[in-house]
């Protein structure tokens, strides 16, 4: 029910008519703030209308590793998609404009991978890819933020000498504290499972970036 989802989505979210997101697949879409060395980028992705259906994992019983706590595994078929051409496409435009700092919204987390839970290191292909266009296009200051695990955590992957984070914030409605336990080589200090939200903090005089998590 991929179309009755979107519209749905787009009805609560009160998309004028007469937007794009209403005239193609897919919610992705793209905002640009700011000017004069003062420019933020927000990819928003659509992770979901377009992605293949996920292999999942299967163990006798008693036999689950401890750290795997949701039911997929990556895929070596490299057919499977999780943005789909169009998007793909779309989103190769948006990192070639010009943006002084970008974030990258993914519904699921793009480092992260061994959880068993849905994740881009499920179709390693498609991970690469994103990375491949980051270092093509020179797309420094840009970071990532995802959610979906019921817990917040931030992770940092080196991509071709260019420090990528990835700040995992959910969720503000429910929290598991098990699964917060779940193995993250990437991950940056402590997990927080409790409700929270996360928080982007831009210093323009300062030319930082502050992330956050708050309860």
């Amino acid at each position: 029910m991929r179309k009755e989802s979107q519209k749905l989505f787009l009805d609560f979210f009160q998309e004028p008519e007469k937007s794009l997101r209403r005239q193609r697949p897919g919610i992705y879409s793209s905002h640009t703030f700011g000017e004069n060395g003062k420019v933020c980028q927000i990819i928003l992705l659509d992770t979901r209308y377009f992605r293949d259906e996920l292999p999942k994992a299967k163990y006798a019983k008693d036999t689950k590793p401890k750290n795997i706590v949701g039911w997929y595994k990556p895929t070596k078929d490299t057919s499977k998609t999780i943005l789909g051409d169009a998007q793909w496409k779309w989103l190769e435009k948006q990192l070639q404009q010009p943006a002084d700092f970008r974030i990258i919204a993914s519904s699921i987390q793009i480092l992260a991978f061994e959880k068993g839970m849905e994740n881009w290191g499920n179709v390693p292909h498609e991970q690469q890819r994103l990375f491949q266009l980051l270092k093509k296009h020179q797309a420094n200051n840009t970071i990532g933020i995802s959610g979906d695990v019921h817990f917040a955590e931030l992770s940092k992957q080196d991509i071709g000498g260019y420090p990528f984070y990835d700040l995992t914030s959910s969720g503000m409605t429910h929290a598991s504290p098990r699964w917060s336990k779940a193995k993250n080589t990437f991950r940056i200090g402590e997990t927080f499972a409790k409700l929270n939200a996360g928080v982007i903090d831009i210093d323009w005089a300062e030319m930082t970036i502050t992330l956050q998590v708050i309860d």
